[in-house]
Parts: structure tokens; C-alpha cells; sequence
């Protein structure tokens, strides 16, 4: 289990239009909060007869996502 934050960046959070572009005009929104995910995996191996096998189970929870949109 880890669990992993991930702040937004400085053009993620910076509220001026960005017009330089036409084709992509950007603002950003200073009320951002932080993205939190918690990881787990459980992995377990084993030898049976000459064949070796190894299961693995991965989840992830996020929880305010930080995404574009456009």
C-alpha cells in the first residue's frame, strides 16, 4: 500500500487567460486542491513442479483528479 499526492502545477493554477495561442487559449483555476492516490498490491509466487507462477493484483483509488478540459 502507498499513497501518493500530486500538486498541481504553476499553469494549472494560474487564473490569467492565456490567449497567445488562438488554436489553444488556456486558464488555469487557483482553487485546485491536491490529488490524492492510494495504491495497493498484493503479490504472491510460488514453484509448482518445474513451472514457476506468480499472481499480482493492483488497484488504484484517486481522488480529486486533476484533468484537463478542453
Amino acid at each position: 500500500y502507498n499513497r501518493r499526492i500530486q500538486r498541481p502545477g504553476l499553469g494549472q493554477l494560474n487564473p490569467n487567460l492565456n490567449a497567445a495561442n488562438a488554436q489553444n487559449i488556456s486558464v488555469g483555476n487557483p482553487l485546485l486542491q491536491p490529488e490524492l492516490s492510494d495504491n495497493f498490491e498484493l503479490g504472491v509466487s510460488s514453484n509448482v513442479g518445474k513451472t514457476y507462477l506468480n499472481l499480482t493484483f493492483f488497484s488504484r483509488f484517486t481522488n480529486n483528479a486533476i484533468t484537463q478540459v478542453r
